[in-house]
């Protein structure tokens, strides 16, 4: 019985208490109190733990990358070069590179076309060596005097040659050259071409293959022209030395015409072509092979004349 009015007691203590904390209203919290700033209480439970990091030492931790630009290299190259113990005496200015836009391609300018010149102005083409035989620059001039004066003459009988016109065409080189000789005066045109000197007229008489000379291979070279009369003329070139008109020229070009007539030998001519100086001497011999001094003719002066 003492027992059961004791627990009767404490459990009508304890419903005094609840019945009086239900009745009692919230108190309000004072205006301006800093606690209704707070953030509401974190729920620790959901926290997800971190590991404390190592203890490293400060020196081992690599630099954080810097992000490199024109400026930022200027600047770690002038860390990374030494300081000078001495002031500098005279202030410098800070050179700051600028990032300059890439360069337009360069654009060739289109110079104005040349001036075409007309044939007659224009330059002689490089022909080769077989032209150094028989130059034919404007304004040449060569003078020949006959080996012999004829029958009942005193004076010897002379030959002055002149180019009077030199002009490129097709490759080649035309040439005019105007031959005086007994007070008479002809022009007789020739054609540089393809390694041979052609001559193409005399006057207004135009010739096809009249070759004065074509060019020696080692083998020497041949052609043959025929007349219309009939009149054959064969002809052969080599290299060799002439002596003639008691003068020597080491490199010419010589060439030898077999004149045939009616089917008989007739004369037989000798060019000489000296380099640089062109024809320096002809020589005509009879059927029997005797020198014909009147026919023959040889050089006295030209240009580029260095005979002995």
């Amino acid at each position: 019985m003492k027992r059961f009015s004791i627990f009767f007691a404490l459990c009508f203590m304890i419903g005094s208490i609840l019945i009086a904390d239900e009745m009692k209203p919230p108190v309000p919290l004072p205006p301006g109190d800093s606690t209704d700033l707070l953030p509401p209480p974190m729920d620790l439970n959901q926290m997800t733990p971190l590991p404390e990091p190592a203890k490293q030492d400060s020196s081992a931790i690599p630099a954080p990358p810097v992000e490199k630009n024109d400026q930022t290299d200027a600047a770690l190259k002038a860390l990374d070069e030494p300081k000078s113990a001495a002031p500098i005496a005279t202030p410098v200015k800070a050179v700051v590179k600028k990032k300059m836009a890439a360069p337009a391609p360069a654009v060739k300018a289109h110079s104005a076309p040349p001036e075409e010149k007309s044939e007659a102005s224009a330059p002689a083409p490089s022909l080769g060596a077989f032209a150094d035989y028989f130059p034919a620059a404007k304004g040449a001039k060569w003078t020949y005097e006959y080996l012999k004066a004829e029958a009942g003459s005193k004076t010897k009988k002379t030959r002055t040659v002149e180019c009077v016109s030199q002009e490129a065409a097709n490759g080649g080189v035309n040439a005019t050259l105007q031959v005086t000789e007994d007070g008479q005066a002809a022009q007789e045109k020739y054609s540089l071409h393809d390694n041979q000197v052609e001559h193409t007229a005399t006057g207004d008489q135009a010739y096809t293959g009249d070759f004065t000379y074509k060019f020696p291979s080692a083998a020497g070279a041949a052609w043959s022209v025929t007349e219309p009369n009939g009149t054959i003329h064969k002809s052969k070139s080599s290299m060799g030395k002439a002596q003639v008109y008691k003068k020597t020229y080491p490199d010419c070009v010589i060439v030898i015409e077999k004149i045939v007539k009616g089917g008989k030998a007739a004369n037989t001519v000798f060019y000489y072509y000296a380099k640089g100086i062109g024809l320096v001497a002809t020589e005509v011999y009879s059927p029997k092979m005797k020198l014909i001094q009147t026919s023959s003719l040889a050089l006295v002066s030209g240009p580029g004349d260095v005979s002995k």
